[in-house]
Protein backbone atom coordinates (compact mmCIF):
# COMPACT_ATOMS: atom_id res chain seq x y z
CA UNK A 1 0.00 0.00 0.00
CA UNK A 2 1.70 3.26 -0.90
CA UNK A 3 1.42 6.55 0.69
CA UNK A 4 2.39 10.14 0.39
CA UNK A 5 4.98 11.77 2.60
CA UNK A 6 5.05 15.24 4.19
CA UNK A 7 7.34 17.58 2.25
CA UNK A 8 8.21 19.72 5.25
CA UNK A 9 9.32 16.84 7.95
CA UNK A 10 8.50 13.66 5.95
CA UNK A 11 6.40 12.14 7.59
CA UNK A 12 3.49 9.82 6.24
CA UNK A 13 0.69 11.80 5.07
CA UNK A 14 -2.78 10.55 5.85
CA UNK A 15 -5.91 11.18 4.32
CA UNK A 16 -8.65 12.41 5.96
CA UNK A 17 -11.79 13.37 3.96
CA UNK A 18 -10.41 16.21 1.88
CA UNK A 19 -6.70 16.63 2.83
CA UNK A 20 -3.45 15.67 3.69
CA UNK A 21 -1.91 15.82 7.00
CA UNK A 22 1.00 14.37 8.95
CA UNK A 23 1.12 13.92 12.50
CA UNK A 24 3.14 17.07 12.97
CA UNK A 25 0.31 19.08 12.02
CA UNK A 26 1.27 20.24 8.34
CA UNK A 27 -1.54 19.93 5.91
CA UNK A 28 -2.46 19.96 2.00
CA UNK A 29 -5.94 20.28 0.98
CA UNK A 30 -6.95 17.73 -1.90
CA UNK A 31 -8.48 19.94 -4.92
CA UNK A 32 -11.75 19.77 -5.90
CA UNK A 33 -10.48 18.32 -9.36
CA UNK A 34 -8.66 15.48 -6.89
CA UNK A 35 -4.93 16.38 -7.07
CA UNK A 36 -3.03 17.41 -4.01
CA UNK A 37 -0.11 19.94 -4.38
CA UNK A 38 2.96 19.00 -2.65
CA UNK A 39 5.38 21.36 -3.80
CA UNK A 40 6.52 23.40 -1.57
CA UNK A 41 6.30 27.24 -2.22
CA UNK A 42 10.04 28.02 -2.78
CA UNK A 43 10.14 24.99 -5.27
CA UNK A 44 6.86 26.38 -6.89
CA UNK A 45 6.09 25.66 -10.74
CA UNK A 46 3.61 25.64 -13.18
CA UNK A 47 4.78 23.10 -15.25
CA UNK A 48 3.08 22.71 -18.79
CA UNK A 49 0.34 25.28 -19.62
CA UNK A 50 -3.47 24.40 -20.27
CA UNK A 51 -2.96 24.89 -24.55
CA UNK A 52 0.05 22.23 -24.09
CA UNK A 53 -1.99 19.67 -21.75
CA UNK A 54 -5.17 19.96 -23.69
CA UNK A 55 -3.20 19.23 -27.30
CA UNK A 56 -1.06 16.21 -25.79
CA UNK A 57 -4.31 14.45 -24.19
CA UNK A 58 -6.39 14.86 -27.30
CA UNK A 59 -3.60 13.31 -29.61
CA UNK A 60 -3.09 10.38 -27.04
CA UNK A 61 -6.85 9.61 -25.92
CA UNK A 62 -6.52 9.03 -30.08
CA UNK A 63 -4.60 5.97 -29.65
CA UNK A 64 -1.78 7.80 -31.89
CA UNK A 65 1.08 6.42 -29.36
CA UNK A 66 -1.45 3.16 -28.33
CA UNK A 67 2.31 0.68 -29.21
CA UNK A 68 4.69 2.85 -26.86
CA UNK A 69 1.75 2.36 -23.78
CA UNK A 70 1.23 -1.77 -25.17
CA UNK A 71 4.63 -1.91 -24.75
CA UNK A 72 5.37 -0.35 -21.49
CA UNK A 73 2.67 -2.56 -20.27
CA UNK A 74 3.84 -5.66 -21.31
CA UNK A 75 7.32 -5.36 -19.77
CA UNK A 76 5.39 -4.18 -16.69
CA UNK A 77 3.69 -7.73 -16.25
CA UNK A 78 6.54 -9.10 -17.69
CA UNK A 79 8.82 -7.70 -14.88
CA UNK A 80 6.54 -7.48 -11.98
CA UNK A 81 5.02 -10.15 -9.71
CA UNK A 82 2.21 -10.06 -6.67
CA UNK A 83 1.07 -6.31 -5.61
CA UNK A 84 2.90 -3.56 -7.32
CA UNK A 85 3.21 -0.05 -6.16
CA UNK A 86 3.80 2.04 -9.75
CA UNK A 87 5.09 5.71 -9.56
CA UNK A 88 4.72 7.92 -12.87
CA UNK A 89 7.28 10.33 -12.56
CA UNK A 90 6.50 13.14 -15.13
CA UNK A 91 3.44 11.35 -15.91
CA UNK A 92 1.16 14.69 -16.92
CA UNK A 93 -2.31 13.75 -17.61
CA UNK A 94 -2.08 10.03 -16.85
CA UNK A 95 -2.62 8.10 -19.78
CA UNK A 96 0.31 5.88 -19.45
CA UNK A 97 0.02 5.62 -15.97
CA UNK A 98 -3.51 4.57 -16.03
CA UNK A 99 -3.10 2.23 -19.10
CA UNK A 100 -0.13 0.29 -17.27
CA UNK A 101 -2.21 -0.13 -14.08
CA UNK A 102 -5.24 -1.40 -16.27
CA UNK A 103 -3.37 -4.03 -17.55
CA UNK A 104 -1.07 -5.01 -14.31
CA UNK A 105 -4.43 -5.81 -12.62
CA UNK A 106 -6.19 -7.78 -15.49
CA UNK A 107 -3.50 -9.57 -15.17
CA UNK A 108 -4.37 -10.51 -11.41
CA UNK A 109 -1.74 -8.25 -10.38
CA UNK A 110 -2.86 -5.65 -7.70
CA UNK A 111 -1.38 -1.82 -8.24
CA UNK A 112 -1.58 0.89 -6.19
CA UNK A 113 -0.19 4.25 -8.74
CA UNK A 114 0.93 7.68 -8.25
CA UNK A 115 1.43 9.89 -10.84
CA UNK A 116 3.41 12.53 -10.03
CA UNK A 117 3.90 15.53 -12.23
CA UNK A 118 4.62 19.46 -11.63
CA UNK A 119 1.33 21.04 -14.12
CA UNK A 120 -1.41 21.20 -12.21
CA UNK A 121 -3.37 21.50 -15.22
CA UNK A 122 -1.99 17.55 -16.44
CA UNK A 123 -3.17 16.19 -13.37
CA UNK A 124 -6.82 17.82 -13.36
CA UNK A 125 -6.93 15.08 -16.44
CA UNK A 126 -5.22 12.50 -14.71
CA UNK A 127 -7.23 12.71 -12.00
CA UNK A 128 -10.41 12.41 -14.09
CA UNK A 129 -9.26 8.81 -15.05
CA UNK A 130 -9.83 6.98 -11.25
CA UNK A 131 -7.69 5.05 -9.23
CA UNK A 132 -4.50 7.47 -9.50
CA UNK A 133 -3.26 9.11 -6.54
CA UNK A 134 -2.27 12.57 -8.40
CA UNK A 135 -0.03 15.13 -6.70
CA UNK A 136 1.70 18.15 -7.47
CA UNK A 137 5.69 17.43 -7.35
CA UNK A 138 8.99 17.62 -8.49
CA UNK A 139 10.83 14.09 -10.30
CA UNK A 140 13.81 15.73 -7.86
CA UNK A 141 12.07 15.29 -5.05
CA UNK A 142 9.53 12.80 -5.11
CA UNK A 143 6.76 12.34 -2.36
CA UNK A 144 7.37 8.86 -1.43
CA UNK A 145 9.18 7.03 1.52
CA UNK A 146 12.69 5.25 0.71
CA UNK A 147 12.31 2.00 -0.94
CA UNK A 148 8.08 1.69 -1.05
CA UNK A 149 7.68 1.60 -4.92
CA UNK A 150 8.01 -1.46 -7.29
CA UNK A 151 7.99 0.38 -10.52
CA UNK A 152 8.79 3.50 -11.80
CA UNK A 153 7.47 4.99 -15.52
CA UNK A 154 9.70 7.96 -16.88
CA UNK A 155 8.31 8.66 -20.24
CA UNK A 156 9.77 11.71 -22.16
CA UNK A 157 10.04 13.13 -19.08
CA UNK A 158 12.93 14.75 -16.76
CA UNK A 159 15.53 11.77 -15.46
CA UNK A 160 16.54 12.07 -11.58
CA UNK A 161 18.52 8.97 -11.05
CA UNK A 162 19.57 9.47 -7.55
CA UNK A 163 15.46 10.09 -6.39
CA UNK A 164 14.68 7.17 -8.42
CA UNK A 165 17.18 4.74 -6.84
CA UNK A 166 16.07 6.21 -3.05
CA UNK A 167 12.43 5.55 -3.53
CA UNK A 168 12.50 1.93 -5.09
CA UNK A 169 13.04 -1.21 -3.38
CA UNK A 170 15.35 -3.34 -3.96
CA UNK A 171 15.46 -5.28 -7.40
CA UNK A 172 12.40 -2.41 -8.02
CA UNK A 173 12.14 -2.14 -11.92
CA UNK A 174 12.45 1.50 -14.47
CA UNK A 175 11.44 2.55 -17.49
CA UNK A 176 12.53 5.37 -18.94
CA UNK A 177 11.16 6.28 -22.32
CA UNK A 178 13.66 8.14 -24.71
CA UNK A 179 13.51 9.11 -28.89
CA UNK A 180 15.11 6.97 -30.83
CA UNK A 181 16.99 8.50 -33.49
CA UNK A 182 14.38 8.80 -36.24
CA UNK A 183 11.52 9.71 -34.00
CA UNK A 184 8.99 12.18 -35.82
CA UNK A 185 11.29 12.84 -38.42
CA UNK A 186 8.46 13.19 -40.85
CA UNK A 187 7.06 16.08 -38.24
CA UNK A 188 10.29 17.55 -38.18
CA UNK A 189 10.83 17.68 -42.20
CA UNK A 190 7.69 19.30 -42.28
CA UNK A 191 9.46 22.57 -40.48
CA UNK A 192 12.67 22.54 -40.86
CA UNK A 193 15.03 22.68 -43.80
CA UNK A 194 17.13 20.48 -42.56
CA UNK A 195 15.86 18.44 -40.18
CA UNK A 196 18.47 16.24 -37.72
CA UNK A 197 17.70 13.14 -36.30
CA UNK A 198 17.79 13.01 -32.44
CA UNK A 199 20.98 12.16 -30.51
CA UNK A 200 21.53 8.25 -30.23
CA UNK A 201 19.86 7.25 -26.91
CA UNK A 202 22.10 6.36 -24.10
CA UNK A 203 20.76 6.01 -20.36
CA UNK A 204 23.23 4.46 -18.32
CA UNK A 205 22.05 5.23 -14.21
CA UNK A 206 24.27 4.44 -11.40
CA UNK A 207 23.14 1.90 -8.91
CA UNK A 208 21.13 0.21 -11.55
CA UNK A 209 21.68 -2.84 -14.09
CA UNK A 210 20.26 -3.05 -17.63
CA UNK A 211 17.82 -5.84 -17.79
CA UNK A 212 16.89 -5.13 -21.72
CA UNK A 213 16.19 -2.42 -24.17
CA UNK A 214 12.67 -2.40 -25.86
CA UNK A 215 12.49 -0.33 -29.52
CA UNK A 216 9.00 0.45 -30.50
CA UNK A 217 8.86 1.59 -34.27
CA UNK A 218 5.83 2.36 -36.08
CA UNK A 219 4.38 4.89 -39.19
CA UNK A 220 1.73 7.39 -38.01
CA UNK A 221 -0.52 9.13 -40.62
CA UNK A 222 -2.52 11.66 -39.76
CA UNK A 223 -5.20 13.26 -41.58
CA UNK A 224 -6.20 16.94 -40.21
CA UNK A 225 -4.38 20.71 -39.11
CA UNK A 226 -5.72 19.83 -35.63
CA UNK A 227 -3.66 16.28 -35.44
CA UNK A 228 -0.90 17.56 -36.64
CA UNK A 229 -0.34 20.80 -34.46
CA UNK A 230 -1.62 18.57 -31.01
CA UNK A 231 1.67 16.36 -32.20
CA UNK A 232 3.72 19.58 -32.62
CA UNK A 233 3.16 21.30 -29.49
CA UNK A 234 3.28 18.27 -27.59
CA UNK A 235 7.28 18.19 -28.61
CA UNK A 236 9.66 19.93 -27.26
CA UNK A 237 10.46 21.73 -30.96
CA UNK A 238 7.31 23.85 -30.48
CA UNK A 239 9.19 26.03 -28.21
CA UNK A 240 12.23 26.62 -30.16
CA UNK A 241 11.02 26.71 -33.58
CA UNK A 242 10.23 30.20 -34.85
CA UNK A 243 6.61 31.78 -35.75
CA UNK A 244 7.77 31.03 -39.59
CA UNK A 245 8.28 27.45 -39.56
CA UNK A 246 5.76 26.87 -37.32
CA UNK A 247 3.47 28.55 -39.86
CA UNK A 248 4.54 25.75 -42.13
CA UNK A 249 2.40 22.82 -40.59
CA UNK A 250 -1.03 25.11 -40.39
CA UNK A 251 -1.39 24.45 -44.58
CA UNK A 252 -1.28 20.42 -44.21
CA UNK A 253 -3.99 18.49 -43.73
CA UNK A 254 -1.87 15.33 -43.42
CA UNK A 255 1.13 14.19 -42.44
CA UNK A 256 3.05 11.16 -42.36
CA UNK A 257 6.05 10.43 -39.62
CA UNK A 258 8.12 7.98 -37.97
CA UNK A 259 7.46 6.97 -34.39
CA UNK A 260 10.47 5.56 -32.53
CA UNK A 261 10.57 4.95 -29.00
CA UNK A 262 13.30 3.70 -26.89
CA UNK A 263 12.39 1.83 -23.30
CA UNK A 264 14.97 0.87 -21.27
CA UNK A 265 14.60 -1.30 -18.81
CA UNK A 266 16.63 -0.95 -15.25
CA UNK A 267 16.72 -2.85 -12.08
CA UNK A 268 17.37 -1.50 -9.17
CA UNK A 269 20.83 -3.29 -7.59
Amino acid sequence: MIFLKCPVCGERLFFLKTLYRCKNGHSFDRSREGYVNLLISNRASHGDDKGMVRARNAFLEQGHYSCLRNALSDLACKHCSDRVTLLDAGGGEGWYTFGVKEVLEDTGIPTDAVCVDISKEALKLAAKRGGLICTVASVTDLPVPDESVDLILNVFAPEADAEFFRVLRKGGVLLRVVPCEEHLMGLKAAVYDTPRPNPAPQYAPDGFSLIERVDVRSTLTLNSTEEIQNLFSMTPYYYKTSVQDREKLTSLSSLTTELAFCIFAYKKD
